[in-house]
């Protein structure tokens, strides 16, 4: 009996472990720009909330590698720090296809882009609650364009947010640590976008950072 008890007790454990919700930053280097230190700022963030964190900075990175890190199960947060652009129609028109991150340093090589026109094909991303795309024109063509947080949002995350113009490096560290103070005080994806814009002495006026995206469940908790 006492075998058969422990044996049950065994399996209880075995079958109740479940791995820690994750969050992901991935900062892309390029000479003359600061990609990673915000990610140890805001480290304490996502511990206060409960989170994991994956750091992945200070390399150069490929599609595939980028796309395993969005679609693993307990990765629930994914924060990216790099610079974008988006795409026009390849037979010339001026349609707007996409927006992309850079995966590589554009300044000293070649290499990947995570696009929202081919990247997300086939992708179900239904684990991720919120990727924040930190990077100039990531969500040019707002809610409903052809950008890389409304086509997240349309592979199953549950929010996105990017930027529809360029923005300035400096000020983009800045309110990324704003931004994330504010989701860890409790407030919501749409909440803490409005308080970060008037956080301390910060003015955002002029960075870019004002031209926020938010696409799917702007009322979501982290």
């Amino acid at each position: 009996m006492r075998k058969i008890l422990c044996c049950f007790l065994i399996l209880c454990i075995c079958f109740s472990t479940s791995y820690a919700d994750n969050a992901v930053m991935l900062g892309i280097p390029d000479t003359g720009h600061d990609h990673a230190t915000v990610f140890t700022n805001i480290t304490s963030d996502f511990t206060s909330l409960g989170y994991t964190t994956s750091k992945y900075v200070n390399s150069n990175r490929t599609e595939t590698f980028v796309k395993s890190l969005i679609t693993t199960t307990n990765n629930k947060v994914f924060v990216s720090r790099s610079h974008g652009n988006y795409q026009y129609a390849y037979n010339g028109g001026n349609v707007q296809i996409g927006t992309y991150l850079y995966l590589y340093n554009t300044s000293t090589s070649t290499g990947d882009k995570l696009s929202s026109y081919s990247s997300f094909t086939s992708m179900t991303i239904s684990n991720m609650k919120l990727m924040v795309f930190v990077g100039c024109y990531t969500g040019k063509g707002g809610t409903n364009g052809a950008n890389l947080p409304h086509v997240a949002v349309s592979h199953g995350a549950n929010a996105a947010i990017g930027f529809s113009t360029t923005l300035v490096c400096s000020a983009a560290n800045t309110w990324t640590k704003d931004y994330f103070d504010s989701l860890s005080s409790g407030y919501t994806v749409s909440q803490a976008y409005t308080i970060s814009m008037n956080y301390g002495s910060m003015s955002y006026s002029g960075t870019g950072l004002e031209n926020g995206v938010i696409c799917g469940n702007s009322n979501t908790y982290l």
